[in-house]
């Protein structure tokens, strides 16, 4: 003799809905209430409805600036009586 399987109607979801109707709470007034919030991205610049992040957002002049040029490395004299070594390459 074989049982028929039945699945379980009753999820936490069912529970949590008659604690919430039980409170006075539905899914309508919930529906409701989130539709009253409005739209907290409004303004927003990248998200909102302001538009696309700007690619210069520090409104640096009307031309590209010019390329960065690495700066020359200076070595610092060396104290008087010293000379550069392996151990000692800077001479310091």
């Amino acid at each position: 003799m074989s049982v028929p399987f039945t699945f379980d109607v009753h999820s936490e979801r069912d529970a949590a809905n008659e604690m919430l109707a039980d409170l006075g709470l539905t899914q309508a007034i919930i529906a409701a209430r989130q539709a009253n919030r409005g739209d907290a991205s409004k303004g927003l610049t990248g998200i909102g409805d302001s538009g696309s992040v700007s690619q210069n957002p520090m409104a640096i002049g009307p031309v590209p600036a010019p390329a960065y040029v690495q700066p020359n490395v200076i070595t610092p004299a060396s104290r008087p009586g010293t000379t550069p070594t392996v151990k000692n390459p800077m001479g310091l």
